[in-house]
């Protein structure tokens, strides 16, 4: 599943025109990838908040512009866009090039980062950690490894901001990275570091056992993903409904390919009290109903989707619905996604 980190913009009464064009802009920019379209909004809003004396929203509605060339490549304009929202003079646009040069080089694996970082605006740190983040997620999939590395600057830059969950799940993502490259021993090991040096942080936590336990399942080691899904249980995540509710999803499933179809069943009848999204897959499972799920490219879950559908195919007994359903999922995961690994496996057998 495809998790999205997603930063919500509260209005008020007084919302501006232009603030309510940032959030187009973002919406654009973040749910449809429209990219030039979020640009020509982001301009827009910069243009209003420069003429309304608005400092802030005029710089961050540049940094925005910045993100969005970065992912489009476009890396001159990028930092052209860049340079505007920081607004400085020409010394301090000079440290931000050398920034992103010595963070972004092998050169500097070297420097002391703590002390490098400290000589800079915060404004300008808080850009090298996004431009971290955006680098390595713009690369991941052709270039695993150098995104690995990006991703550990970010960690470093993260933890030098006192970002800790976002640390935290940019680890995470580094154990991803080595599980797509089916180094799974790698990938535990990295899981290990985040309960180890994130372990105040339970929305990482939460996410990092579900992880911990989908490795296990491509290990086939179900007794350990089953206690990882398990772990989610514990009272100390109960305010992390939605990982929670999908932790008990698959762990249903891990009971099923278990052999143990009478808990799997148990289990999922447990989770049925709302209608949120593993709550209707549960359903569908314990009766065997068919329902109406999105199964679009653009819905982060409906890979997820696609599987159990799967699932439900076969244990009805009918094992080429459900390898039908398995291509799918395959086919609308975005990247790497999970289950994709998974659906790949069971196509193999």
């Amino acid at each position: 599943m495809l998790f999205l980190f997603t930063i919500l913009i509260v209005t008020c009464c007084g919302e501006t025109a232009y603030l309510k064009t940032f959030n187009q802009g973002w919406y654009a920019e973040n749910a449809l990838r429209n990219l030039d379209s979020a640009i020509k909004l982001y301009n827009e809003v910069a243009e209003s908040a420069g003429q309304a004396g608005d400092d802030e929203m005029e710089s961050k509605a540049f940094l925005r512009i910045g993100l969005c060339y970065e992912r489009l490549q476009k890396k001159d304009d990028a930092l052209r866009a860049y340079q505007k929202a920081l607004r400085l003079k020409k010394e301090d646009l000079k440290s931000f090039d050398a920034a992103l040069a010595k963070l972004g080089s092998p050169a500097g694996q070297l420097i002391n980062l703590d002390e490098f970082l400290s000589q800079l605006p915060e404004e300008i740190q808080k850009n090298i950690c996004d431009h971290f983040y955006t680098r390595a997620e713009t690369i991941q999939n052709e270039a695993p490894e150098q995104a690995i590395q990006i991703y550990r600057r970010a960690v470093q830059v993260s933890k030098f901001l006192k970002q800790h969950e976002r640390a935290g799940f940019a680890l995470s993502f580094i154990g991803d990275l080595f599980r797509r490259q089916g180094r799974f021993r790698d990938a535990l090991k990295t899981y290990k570091e985040v309960e180890t040096q994130f372990d105040k942080e339970t929305a990482v936590l939460a996410w990092n056992y579900i992880r911990i336990a989908e490795t296990f399942r491509l290990l086939n080691q179900p007794e350990d993903a089953r206690k990882a899904y398990a772990a989610l249980q514990d009272e100390r995540f109960a305010r992390q409904v939605p990982p929670r509710l999908w932790s008990q999803l698959w762990l249903g499933d891990t009971c099923r390919v278990m052999n143990d179809l009478v808990n799997a069943k148990k289990t999922w009848s447990e989770m049925i009290q709302e209608d949120t999204l593993p709550e209707r897959i549960a359903k569908m499972l314990t009766t065997g109903e068919h329902a109406i799920f999105s199964q679009e490219p653009e819905d982060p879950f409906a890979n997820d989707v696609a599987y159990f559908i799967a699932v439900r195919e076969a244990m009805a007994g009918n094992s080429e619905a459900a390898a039908e359903s398995y291509k799918q999922c395959v086919r609308l995961s975005q990247g790497f996604d999970w289950p994709r690994q998974l659906a790949e496996q069971e196509l193999k057998k």
